[in-house]
């Protein structure tokens, strides 16, 4: 770790289906979610897939189980979603940028980049679950600006 560079910390999150929930509950929901991005001010939000072998009365499958996680500072007390303090979540290294808006990575496997400002008003509820499902992971970078340079 560099000189003043602040230690980061990853917990593991609980994630919320937002196919079963009531409109009220979304919202409850949706509001967590902002208070956990205030909370933590600054940091990445991780969405991936694993792949889990199940057996289930004498069947094998394989399936994708959604696994959420959040990087922030060391300094920061994170309740929602029933966070849970981990080590991080291994994942492939970024090669190259391929353009502006795709990341070539160590795996072979390529990275999409999005940018998206002004949380809540530009990100739809589901955004995690909805960008999960076309792709085997999906980072969220934030980070709380002051209104003035809002």
């Amino acid at each position: 770790m560099k000189k003043g560079e602040e230690r980061r910390i990853w917990f593991k999150l609980k994630g919320v289906g937002f196919t079963i929930l009531s409109t009220e509950e979304r919202d409850l929901v949706l509001s967590d979610f902002a208070s956990l991005l205030s909370t933590a001010k600054e940091g990445l939000i991780l969405a991936k897939k694993t792949k889990r072998h199940f057996s289930y009365f004498g069947y094998e499958y394989d399936a994708f189980i959604p696994e959420f996680y959040l990087m922030t500072r060391d300094f920061s007390d994170i309740s929602y979603f029933e966070a849970e303090k981990v080590d991080g979540p291994k994942r492939a290294k970024v090669k190259r940028l391929l353009n502006p808006y795709t990341l070539s990575l160590s795996d072979g496997t390529l990275a999409r980049i999005l940018v998206a400002y002004r949380f809540p008003s530009n990100l739809p509820e589901g955004v995690l679950y909805s960008l999960i499902s076309e792709a085997s992971e999906v980072a969220i970078l934030f980070k709380e600006i002051e209104h003035s340079r809002a």
